[in-house]
Formats: structure tokens, sequence, C-alpha cells
């Protein structure tokens, strides 16, 4: 049991990381080409509720 939800617990670390790498490279995008501003300010009001 213990060893099982170290194992998910890992998991989730990893896709957490990942996803906000994502995020950031999104955002970072966003604030480059200015196309994706929107999505960029709307990422952001994400992470403020969160």
């Amino acid at each position: 049991m213990m060893k099982r939800g170290t194992i998910i617990t890992d998991k989730l670390v990893i896709w957490l990381i990942v996803f906000g790498c994502i995020v950031l490279l999104l955002i970072v995008a966003g604030l480059i080409s200015g196309k994706l501003g929107a999505i960029g300010e709307l990422i952001k009001t994400w992470l403020r509720f969160g």
C-alpha cells in the first residue's frame, strides 16, 4: 500500500512538472508571438485561482 502510494505520488509530481513546463512554454510563446496572449492571460488567471 505504501509503495503504491509513493509510486502514484511520484507520477503525479512528474506530471505536474511536465504540465508546468508546458504551461510556461505556452506563456512564453504567447508573449513572443502575441497571438496567444489571451490564452496566456487565462492560464495566469487559472494559476492565481490554483
